[in-house]
């Protein structure tokens, strides 16, 4: 099982989350026509801390993107993203979280296809 299977079935479980987008969370981009609102995520990078020349560590960054066809939606599924995220320790999948961190996050809106977006970065730091 990869890191992001665990992340999505720990996402997928969460009941915040679940009540806004039920299984609606998708890897790297959103469907053609998606029923909205949804998450989609991205890895963006993955540092490692190493020690004695062993990789000990990861913690990538992840983005999220919570997409809701109006802003308050959009808002309301970037806070359960937090809430499941901010300050996390503990499994997720067959890995061990040690910290999950929200970083940033910022609010966007595509005028083409009038939806909005609110982007949370995440860095989660787990064992291998």
């Amino acid at each position: 099982m990869s890191f992001e299977e665990g992340l999505f079935d720990y996402l997928d479980d969460h009941a915040g989350l679940s009540r806004e987008v039920d299984s609606r969370i998708y890897p790297v981009r959103l469907p053609q026509r998606a029923v909205l609102p949804a998450v989609t995520y991205t890895r963006l990078a993955t540092p490692r801390l190493h020690e004695f020349e062993a990789s000990l560590l990861p913690y990538p960054t992840f983005q999220f993107d919570c997409w809701a066809a109006s802003y308050g939606r959009a808002k309301d599924v970037a806070a359960q993203v937090r809430a499941a995220l901010d300050i996390y320790r503990g499994a997720m999948g067959a890995y061990t979280v040690q910290a999950s961190i929200v970083e940033t996050e910022r609010d966007m809106y595509d005028s083409e296809t009038k939806v909005w977006h609110v982007i949370v970065d995440v860095e989660i730091w787990y064992e291998e």
